[in-house]
């Protein structure tokens, strides 16, 4: 018999994840990436609030989106996209999921790590200037909206 707890537990953490993924983004450029389970990877797109902190009793937009069974989702800070390299070229957001696409087959810990390699690769040794913070799970439930 399945634990009612679980599902509960689950949704907590996939609401955080994705509340991690509002709150990096409010105000900001803020990314959400779906690995879907046949390897490719796009954006889940999150609607941008107003930054974080600037004023009180402010509401931000909520939305659904469906996400399929096995699928691995990715959030991480504006330091990621904003990594740049000796010329003050930006690591951008484009290339996350031209990196993704196809790795599906790694683990979520090696895939962030792999991630964070490839963005050290492209810095080539230049200072990091802002912190970079990403957070990798996989949805394990049903196919449905969540």
């Amino acid at each position: 018999m399945k634990n009612k707890q679980t599902g509960k537990l689950f949704g907590l953490i996939l609401c955080m994840a994705l509340m991690l993924a509002l709150l990096a983004g409010c105000g900001m450029d803020n990314k959400v990436f779906v690995i879907h389970p046949d390897g490719t990877a796009d954006f889940l797109s999150v609607k941008r609030g107003p930054p974080t902190g600037a004023m009180g009793g402010v509401f931000y937009p909520c939305q659904k989106a469906k996400v399929e069974r096995g699928s691995q989702i990715l959030v991480y800070t504006d330091g990621v996209t904003e990594s740049a390299n000796a010329n003050r070229v930006l690591y951008g957001t484009e290339r996350v999921p031209e990196f993704l696409n196809g790795r599906r087959d790694l683990a979520l810990k090696p895939l962030l790590e792999a991630l964070r390699a490839d963005i050290a690769a492209f810095a080539d040794g230049a200072p990091q200037s802002d912190d970079i913070t990403m957070l990798a799970l996989t949805y394990n439930g049903p196919g449905k909206t969540v």
